[in-house]
């Protein structure tokens, strides 16, 4: 069913990540869903994500524990290659002057995803210590793109959770990895091409349009709306000398 080699079970059984199956007799085990969806999440961070072994093993001991809430945290953080949990200090001090707790109070977000505010802190200590700019303000203007792309995705598709079922921890974890490893490289692509494409904008000298929140140190303009091809604003700027 899950299309894997015998040889890969065996050795997926010998790293502790798969069940054994129900025996049917001496050299023969019978395997079940549950034993498919665990190899599709081997597959998809094997593969997919590229974790190493240990990194799988990891996860999959905090998908046999079965709380949602630390697993999204640990899928997350493997699927971005950040440390582990048991690697982590998650502090947020040594010159970071915006916390992760900061940011969810400011978004209205529920308190509780420790793992990836844990994360979060990091990324910001390490951003103040090149010297990039970290205040709140900055801060969120990213935390609602990101709240932005959260709304829609939460709501699961029929084919992760099995309708109207709750999917499995296996199925989940999978799902979260999928999402979060291809969400971070759209994310990238898509702000590699919306620089250029802002860039190549100034340099023909066109006036920027704001459609978002205001940069820090920049005057938003009267409207965020971008004229129409026929509106009388974009007709008067086209008709100036």
């Amino acid at each position: 069913m899950s299309h894997t080699p015998v040889s890969t079970i065996k050795y997926y059984l010998r790293e502790g990540l798969l069940e054994p199956g129900a025996k049917r007799n001496a050299t023969t085990s019978v395997y079940d869903e549950s034993h498919v969806e665990r190899l599709v999440l081997i597959h998809t961070l094997r593969q997919v994500v590229g974790l190493p072994i240990e990194r799988v093993r990891e996860v999959v001991e905090v998908v046999r524990a079965g709380d949602p809430v630390t697993l999204m945290g640990a899928v997350q953080a493997a699927a971005l290659g950040l440390p582990s949990t048991t690697d982590a200090d998650g502090s947020a001090e040594n010159g970071s002057r915006v916390t992760a707790a900061q940011v969810v109070d400011a978004m209205g977000w529920s308190p509780g995803a420790d793992d990836a505010a844990a994360a979060l802190d990091r990324e910001l200590r390490v951003i103040s210590g090149w010297g990039i700019r970290s205040d709140l303000e900055t801060v969120l203007v990213y935390a609602r793109a990101a709240d932005a792309v959260a709304r829609y995705e939460l709501g699961l598709p029929e084919g992760v959770t099995g309708g109207d079922r709750a999917p499995s921890p296996d199925r989940l974890a999978t799902f979260v990895a999928r999402g979060v490893y291809a969400d971070s490289r759209l994310m990238l692509g898509m702000l590699a091409l919306a620089q250029g494409s802002r860039a190549i904008e100034r340099g023909d000298g066109a006036e920027p349009v704001h459609d978002g929140p205001t940069p820090p140190g920049r005057i938003r303009p009267e409207s965020s709306v971008v004229p129409g091809p026929s509106s009388p604003e974009r007709r008067l700027r086209d008709e100036r000398p």
